[in-house]
């Protein structure tokens, strides 16, 4: 009899397969897929769609498999046609641009994120991520760095400093600091699932 025993059913509770490369993962790292009612597919952005959903991985490679139609009717248990992966990578970023979007404003309403580089500067060995804008200045951004030298902070790059600004409901914010531990950690996943997105595989 092999060593190897197989999962048992606690273990593989929240356990989705995804289409494109087969692997099991929890159901919340997975991107789910569902059929409009006009039959196209699309994005359950926050997982609460009704009805059958196929799951794939935040990786392009995976993500093409829905350019096969049997792959696609195999996950649904009907016939459904191909879809566009090209398409379909732009309705994921679109909804992990969302959900970030929303994190940010929660942290903003709770009083768990700061902007303004002098309040940063202020905050830094309280943050427990940084997020810098992508066009932020060089001189704002050695500064943050420079402030921010406790290895609990972890640094990401996200947004313009006009979404971020947004965000928060100021002006442009060229950084945003996040206090809070579940918070940073759940804005630092989707950004990486963006990255992800954004490399070619």
């Amino acid at each position: 009899m092999s060593g190897r025993q197989r999962p048992s059913g606690a273990e593989l509770k929240g356990m989705r397969s995804c289409i494109g490369c087969r692997q099991r993962f929890p159901r919340e790292t997975l991107v789910r897929l569902v059929l409009a009612p006009d039959g196209t597919l699309a994005v359950d952005r926050y997982l609460k769609a009704p009805g059958r959903g196929a799951h794939v991985c935040y990786s392009m490679s995976c993500i093409e498999s829905v350019q096969n139609s049997k792959v696609l009717s195999r996950a649904f248990k009907k016939s459904v046609p191909a879809a566009d992966a090209a398409r379909l990578r732009g309705d994921i970023l679109a909804s992990t641009d969302a959900r970030i979007t929303d994190l940010l404003s929660i942290g903003r309403r709770a009083g768990w994120t700061v902007s303004g580089t002098d309040t940063l500067m202020r905050s830094s060995r309280r943050l427990k991520l940084l997020i810098l804008a992508t066009d932020a200045a060089d001189d704002s951004k050695r500064k943050l760095l420079n402030a921010v030298v406790d290895e609990a902070c972890i640094v990401v790059t996200y947004g313009d400093a006009d979404h971020l600004g947004r965000t928060q409901m100021k002006d442009n914010r060229v950084a945003i600091g996040v206090s809070h531990g579940t918070m940073a950690t759940r804005l630092k996943l989707e950004i990486e699932r963006r990255n992800q997105l954004l490399v070619a595989t």
